[in-house]
Formats: C-alpha cells, structure tokens, sequence
C-alpha cells in the first residue's frame, strides 16, 4: 500500500510538472504577400518564419490563421482572436488601437537592371534619359510623380510587375522599380534560372518601410507580449538568423 501510494504520489508532481511547463500558444493572423507571408511558401514565409522563431525563443509557439488583410485590420482593431497580426506599418490611426513590435521586416526599394548595363545613381535627377519601368497600380512616392510630371524622367507604364521583368530582359527598358524581395520572389517563380541570373539591383534604395507585430490593446496581454517578442527578436538578429532568413528567401529557398 505504501508503495502505490508513493507511486501516485510521483504522478500527480508529474501531472503538475508538465503542467506548469505547457508551451503557451497563440494564434497569429495572416494575410497573402509573397514572398513575406503565405500559405503556398514554406514556414509560410519568410517573415512568418521570423515571428514563429522571434516568439519561439521566447518559449511560445504560433499557428497561423489566413484571412484577407481588410478583415485582418479590422479583427485587430475589435482584438478578434487575440488580436496578433504581422507586417504591417505604423499609422497614428492604429496607435490609437495596436501597439508594434520593433521591425521584422525593412523593405528595400530599389531599381533593377541587367547586370550588361552599367546603371548608377544618387539623385533622381541621374535618371534622365533612361527608360523606366512602372506598374500602373504602385506609388512610387511624390519624387517620382513630380519628376515624371517635370519631364525629368521617362516611364514606360505596364500592368504587372512581370511584364516589366520582361521588358528589362528585351532591352525595352533599362531599370525596373521595385521592392528588393518581392523584385527576386518575381524572378524566382515566374522566371529560368539562365533569365534570373542575368538582372541585378542597384544598392542604393529609393524608399525603405518598416513592418511590424501589431497586437490589439484588447489583447490584455499584448504588453508582455510585445516585450517577450522584441526579446526574441533581438537574439535572432544577433545570432545571424534573421539576417540569413531573409537572405535565403532571395535564393528561393523557402519555395515549396
């Protein structure tokens, strides 16, 4: 008898042990934007897989629920869900309800070429006289507009990004804007290896944007949240991680 009750007793400590060291889960939303975030991507990209590791490190595991990012603004903003989403950018209108994480995501705008032509610049002004690519439904900020208007630069207006692709491979254009992942995410799926290889960027950025966790204040623990994420995020960055994340996703690696 005494040595039943004793084992019974080692299972309840056991039963508590393993209790009290649950894994805490939450539940983050997400919406399309390749090669950042989607369902048809490995770790369903790049950026999904450094808030997965991010909050990892700090002892709490993701799973991912997919909505459109119109019903992701707003589940947030009434703390549907709990709330959590990834990659979007401070507004004073969402302050009001969402407090951010420190950046998961900088994007690199920046101009592409073949790498047969020798292209620099520093001022928009270096542009004159180069075709440019641009698709009909982006911004490419009020420098861009207010040159195109003064006739300081030329552009060549298309639909999609890939067909300016293509018109930098045939010669059409010399230089492309667009944001650095989404620009090799293009190259490495709708594009040969032999066609890919032979575009490059310029280093120097046109624009950069910052991206964020955004977690609803309804959250009620959206503070310790946040903090147990930018702790995370922190050693990813120094452990190299995030930096190779990114890289690796510019080589296709997280195609399925």
């Amino acid at each position: 008898m005494k040595k039943l009750i004793w084992v019974l007793g080692i299972l309840v400590v056991l039963m508590i042990s393993n209790k009290g060291f649950a894994q805490e889960t939450i539940t983050i939303l997400n919406g399309e934007w390749v090669p950042y975030t989607s369902q048809s991507l490995k770790h369903y990209g790049v950026s999904s897989h450094v808030v997965s590791e991010a909050f990892a490190l700090s002892g709490i595991k993701v799973r991912y629920r997919f909505y459109p990012w119109v019903r992701i603004g707003q589940m947030v903003r009434h703390g549907e869900k709990g709330g959590i989403t990834l990659i979007y950018t401070k507004t004073p209108e969402r302050e009001e309800f969402a407090v951010y994480s420190q950046p998961i995501l900088i994007t690199n705008s920046v101009y592409f070429h073949l790498k047969s032509y020798p292209f620099d610049w520093n001022t928009i002004d270096d542009l004159k006289g180069i075709p440019i690519g641009g698709t009909v439904s982006y911004n490419y900020g009020p420098e861009f507009r207010e040159a195109e208007k003064n006739k300081i630069i030329e552009v060549q207006w298309v639909a999609t990004d890939v067909q300016n692709f293509r018109k930098l491979l045939a010669g059409r254009i010399k230089i492309f804007p667009i944001a650095l992942d989404v620009g090799y995410a293009l190259l490495n799926t709708e594009f040969s290896k032999s066609d890919a290889h032979l575009i490059t960027y310029h280093p120097k950025s046109y624009a950069t944007q910052n991206f964020h966790v955004m977690i609803s204040k309804k959250n009620k623990d959206h503070r310790r949240l946040i903090r147990l994420f930018d702790n995370g995020l922190k050693r990813l960055k120094e452990s190299g991680d995030f930096d190779r994340y990114y890289e690796a996703s510019r080589q296709g690696a997280y195609l399925k």
